[in-house]
């Protein structure tokens, strides 16, 4: 199953796993870059529109069903009118259940990839494609050159230019103003970290004063201290008897 519609997956899984088909999902959920690989791989492709032709192209059997609707295996005999509705799975008006996929696959025959392959050589050929654009180019006329367009196009490659220049402008502005605040950042963070140093100073300096202060304290409460106050008395007024006058 190619497409990234995945509503119809688990009905095609459920109806045709049980006649022994082993499906697996390229698209959606499954993403995959080797898409022809994984188209070389299977013997059928359920697909729509661009992918049912790139399996036509790879010579397999395809199966038009997805979402939007569903026309059934892609034969010489129905490819004109799906390629008229470009694989869309709306050409026949079919409404495609459980019933309809078991009785489809009934029909598969393996020659459906070769037939497949013959009718993109056919009718999808880059060649002609070529010719018909050159002839189709061929025909035209030269007419006059409008201007309205011209002028409207002018107007929005001017804004959309001054758009960037303003978008460029601000993106630079937003660079400088994030690099300041980065830095500003930086020196709050600085400055946090040496007022933190400074109050764990100062608090170390109060707890050294506090005990300092006690041990004097202390030290004023013994006898000794008493004797030598008393001492330093008495040393002055037998020194300077004026000023233990005074």
């Amino acid at each position: 199953m190619l497409g990234n519609y995945p509503a119809r997956h688990e009905l095609v899984r459920e109806v045709w796993e049980r006649h022994g088909v082993e499906v697996t999902v390229v698209g959606g959920s499954q993403q995959r870059y080797d898409v022809a690989v994984a188209v070389a791989e299977s013997d059928i492709v359920v697909a729509k529109a661009r992918a049912a032709l790139d399996a036509m192209a790879c010579g397999r059997a395809v199966y038009v069903f997805d979402t939007f609707g569903g026309d059934g295996w892609v034969t010489p005999d129905n490819y004109a009118a799906l390629a008229a509705d470009n694989f869309a799975g709306l050409a026949t008006g079919r409404v495609i259940d459980a019933t309809a996929l078991a009785h489809d696959l009934a029909e598969y025959d393996a020659r459906m990839g070769t037939a497949n392959r013959d009718l993109i050589v056919q009718h999808h050929s880059a060649r002609d494609h070529v010719i018909d654009l050159v002839g189709a180019i061929g025909e035209l006329r030269p007419g006059g050159r409008p201007t309205a367009p011209l002028r409207e196009l002018a107007r929005l490659t001017n804004l959309q230019w001054s758009s960037d220049r303003i978008a460029l402008s601000s993106q630079r502005t937003q660079v400088s103003l994030h690099e300041r605040l980065v830095g500003a950042e930086a020196k709050a963070a600085e400055a946090a970290d040496a007022l933190a140093c400074a109050q764990e100073n100062a608090e170390r300096l109060e707890a050294q004063a506090r005990e300092l202060r006690a041990r004097i304290d202390t030290m004023r409460k013994t006898r000794a201290w008493r004797f030598a106050t008393r001492y330093w008395r008495l040393k002055r007024r037998a020194f300077f008897p004026r000023e233990a006058t005074r």
